[in-house]
């Protein structure tokens, strides 16, 4: 049969083993983009190609005109938007 002191120190190993447990590392994500990915970049086009810079007015115009066309829809500001300002343009 184990004495007092040998309880305690057979406890006291115990808890030294799980006090110096190290954490487990945490999984690193994976790089979206490795070394060897190439990354291509297109030039911009220069504003003089753009045509003529309409004013924010006559997009407006442009894009509720668009609007009204489609029937009205919701959501699709942005689009029609793009579209007027390219109509405008010349683009």
């Amino acid at each position: 049969m184990a004495t007092k002191a040998q309880k305690t120190e057979s406890k006291n190993t115990k808890a030294k083993r799980v006090t110096t447990a190290k954490p487990k590392a945490a999984a690193r994500p994976k790089a979206a983009l490795t070394v060897s990915d190439p990354v291509v970049v297109e030039p911009a086009k220069p504003v003089a190609e753009a045509g003529p810079v309409p004013s924010n007015e006559a997009i407006a115009a442009k894009a509720y005109e668009i609007w009204v066309a489609k029937g009205r829809p919701v959501g699709q500001d942005k689009e029609n938007w793009a579209q007027a300002e390219a109509a405008l343009r010349g683009a």
